[in-house]
């Protein structure tokens, strides 16, 4: 149904980022913008994160894109976040070490961070790598695929990781 001039208003249920009441009133653009916000980097990441041994893709219960080694919840390889919260980014969140994760956090701030840990202790050592940076800041995904390994050798057995290396 139309609504005013450049506006839409939807009723439907999403599993997503967006979530509209009945009749809410959202512009053109913002549903355009929505729906490809991200779209590459998940791409991009899903190829990098895929072509690790037994990694496999599934939805997270917040709605986040997550990859898992041997489809265990406990072996958790990454979680690719869009829009987290409103927060306008992409990005990307994997365990790593302490001493790595400040590091990291220390030498390039805007492209990383420290997640959120939350009350259960979950994200302590993990890092957020942000996948849609600016022009300045153009993502290196080599440096993506490297912190990856760094957190599939973290998490996974030790016999995928002989196979990552092998």
């Amino acid at each position: 149904m139309r609504g005013r001039r450049g506006w839409v208003r939807i009723s439907f249920k999403s599993s997503g980022r967006l979530r509209p009441q009945k009749g809410h009133l959202i512009s053109i653009i913002q549903i355009a913008k929505l729906c490809s916000m991200g779209k590459q980097e998940l791409d991009l990441l899903r190829k990098i994160a895929l072509a690790l041994p037994q990694v496999n893709e599934r939805r997270g219960a917040g709605g986040a894109t997550c990859f898992f080694i041997r489809g265990k919840h406990r072996q958790t390889l990454c979680y690719y976040h869009d829009d987290r919260r409103g927060d306008g980014r992409a990005s990307v969140w994997c365990p790593a070490d302490s001493d790595f994760q400040e590091m990291l956090v220390f030498t390039n701030p805007t492209k990383f961070f420290k997640p959120a840990t939350s009350s259960s202790g979950a994200f302590k050592n993990w890092i957020g790598i942000v996948l849609d940076a600016t022009d300045k800041d153009q993502t290196d995904w080599s440096e993506v695929a490297d912190i990856l390994k760094r957190a599939f050798r973290k998490a996974a057995p030790k016999n995928l990781v002989c196979a990552l290396d092998g």
